[in-house]
């Protein structure tokens, strides 16, 4: 069954019909590519009448600080820069801080509006690129605007100047609250100050971007601050404390003697500590220097300090007879003293003892029976000449002899010459004989307080060199003096010379029982004992090797002296030879060997006379001159 029907055209109808609409639609396509033609021809026209328009003329939509430049020319638009700006410039803008305020304008901060270059920057936009940029450059500021950034100058120099005056007004340093104590001794509390700096980059930069932009608002600067730790509560106790270390003179005492600090010697020690009290905030502490107060007890320590001196024994006929009492030695407890000051100096009670140390010597008095049985053996014994001295090198001589007989060194202590013997000064009783001195790298003989003692040391050192004792210290003479050469302890190059306070004689006595020195003069002869309980060890010495000798003059050389009269004259060095001397000392005791090699350098001496030239009144100019055959050696 059929349910429609459709008439079917013939043949050419329906190829009329095709031919019809094709016609038509080419007829469309024509008009609207035309209708396009013309609609682009009239678009370009119009973007090249708005080219010729606003050839000299800044594009629409193009602003500057506010204000519409589009269709001006360079000189609408610098004009109305300059009125826009120079009436901003008119009302300074505003910079606060804590409740003060200070007013800027943008010459006071070196800025200088350039409205040439912000003219030629607006006059740029939409004319950069090629022309399809261009033109939706243009378009662009035409639909949404654009701004464009005005062109400041700055001159670093007034803005650096004006930020400078400005922090100069704002900064403060931070500071503790302070005890001062005034020249009249007077205490008081300096108050406390936080602490203030100025950011003068972000003020640099708040500033520009302010005027760049004709802002009114004010600024808030930026300021770092910084709080003290120590305000005023914190620093009273401190000065209650120091007015009462300033309240009287504070004295130390020990025995019959004191020493005392007044108010003005405590002001000058006296010093301010902070002690932290938790977050972030410390009180004052009142105390006295330690350094001060270590040179204030080291004086007393000078004056007060003596070294323990041990008993001194004569042996005769197998026993010990005491020719010196031993005494005991004192020695400041310095940091004993300076915690007791420390901690008693503000207290009321303001004399206190002061800290000492009592040392007992090594050898007492009543000793004497105990050490009488180590005494039986003559261990070694050593003598030197000093005949053909001047008096004065005689004197010393004897003197520096007697104050070392007696001497007792205990199992492993070290001896020392320089100690034993005491002060060698005109003072102590020496006189002024003849010394070595090397000044500036010039070897002379010169007249020398306690001169001749060296020729003491030199003897005590042979005895305990052949007696096999451990050398802990010695050198040797400038130059080589035969007398300490003689046999049959002396050998070429065993001498000792000595200088207080460096240079020294030291040996150890590395015995287990005592040695007790001996000495004895006869007016040309020293001679050093020692006796104890003779070592077992065994002593061989190798003869000298001398080597490097360098010859020396014979020739006279005089030295004048202004303080002795015209005739007078004295040998005081005589010519030998400089040389290198060798000498190899084996000590062996069981299977162990102690070497010891001395190696002495000595430089040339020469035939030194000193003459008097100080004129003596009444002598014939012909008169000849009277020789001392004395030495000084």
């Amino acid at each position: 069954m059929r349910l429609f029907s459709q008439a079917v055209p013939k043949s050419g109808a329906v190829q009329r019909t095709r031919a019809e609409g094709d016609s038509l639609r080419s007829d469309f396509l024509a008009i609207a590519g035309a209708l396009v033609g013309v609609i682009a021809f009239l678009i370009v026209a119009a973007a090249i009448m708005y080219q010729w328009v606003y050839s000299e003329r800044i594009f629409l939509g193009v602003t500057a600080m506010g204000v519409d430049l589009g269709g001006d020319t360079v000189a609408q638009a610098r004009a109305q820069m300059l009125s826009r700006f120079e009436g901003y410039a008119r009302g300074p803008i505003t910079l606060r801080y804590s409740g003060k305020e200070w007013k800027a304008t943008p010459a006071e901060v070196g800025l200088r509006f350039d409205p040439d270059k912000t003219v030629a920057a607006a006059l740029l936009i939409g004319r950069e690129g090629g022309f399809p940029q261009m033109i939706g450059s243009q378009f662009a500021a035409w639909r949404s605007g654009r701004a464009v950034q005005p062109v400041f100058s700055v001159d670093e120099k007034r803005k650096e100047e004006f930020i400078s005056r400005l922090a100069r007004q704002i900064d403060q340093p931070m500071m503790d609250s302070r005890v001062i104590v005034q020249p009249d001794l007077q205490v008081r509390v300096a108050p406390s100050q936080p602490g203030r700096k100025l950011d003068t980059a972000k003020t640099a930069k708040y500033l520009e971007q302010a005027f760049s932009t004709l802002s009114s608002s004010p600024i808030d600067l930026v300021v770092e601050e910084s709080s003290p730790k120590v305000v005023e509560a914190g620093a009273q106790e401190a000065k209650a404390t120091a007015e009462k270390m300033l309240s009287a003179p504070f004295t130390l005492k020990y025995g019959d003697r004191s020493w005392t600090l007044q108010p003005k010697e405590i002001q000058g020690m006296i010093v301010f500590v902070q002690q932290d009290t938790g977050q972030g905030k410390a009180k004052l502490i009142a105390t006295l220097d330690d350094e001060r107060l270590k040179n204030f007890t080291s004086q007393i320590s000078q004056s007060l300090d003596a070294r323990p001196q041990s008993a001194r024994f004569n042996y005769s006929g197998g026993k010990l007879s005491v020719i010196r009492r031993s005494q005991d030695g004192l020695k400041v407890d310095i940091p004993a003293a300076i915690n007791v000051i420390k901690s008693q100096i503000a207290a009321s009670e303001r004399t206190i003892p002061l800290p000492v140390n009592v040392l007992k010597p090594a050898i007492a008095a009543q000793d004497a029976d105990a050490l009488t049985v180590n005494m039986k053996d003559k261990i070694e014994e050593a003598t030197t000449s000093y005949a053909g001295s001047v008096p004065e090198r005689k004197h010393n001589v004897e003197l520096a002899a007697q104050r070392l007989n007696g001497v007792v060194v205990s199992p492993g202590e070290i001896f020392s010459f320089n100690d034993s013997l005491g002060p060698a000064t005109l003072q102590s009783g020496f006189q002024t004989a003849w010394g070595i001195e090397l000044k500036e790298g010039n070897m002379q003989t010169v007249p020398s307080e306690a001169g001749g003692i060296c020729q003491v040391s030199t003897t005590l050192f042979h005895a305990v060199f052949w007696a096999g004792y451990q050398i802990e210290e010695r050198y040797w003479h400038l130059y080589w003096i035969p007398r300490y050469g003689v046999p049959p302890k002396g050998l070429k190059g065993l001498d000792s010379t000595v200088d207080a306070p460096s240079v020294d004689f030291k040996f150890q006595n590395n015995t287990s029982t005592p040695v007790l020195i001996q000495t004895r003069t006869d007016g040309e002869n020293i001679t050093f004992a020692l006796y104890g309980k003779k070592p077992t060890w065994q002593v061989k010495v190798d003869p000298p090797i001398i080597e490097n000798v360098v010859k020396t003059s014979t020739e006279t050389v005089k030295d004048e002296d202004p303080t002795k009269p015209v005739g007078w004259s004295l040998w005081v060095e005589h010519a030998e030879d400089g040389f290198k001397s060798t000498i190899v000392r084996t000590v062996t005791d069981g299977g162990d060997k102690r070497v010891l090699r001395l190696i002495s350098e000595y430089r040339p001496s020469h035939n030194v006379l000193r003459v008097g030239t100080k004129p003596v009144a009444g002598q014939r100019s012909d008169q000849k001159p009277q020789q001392d055959n004395k030495t000084n050696r």
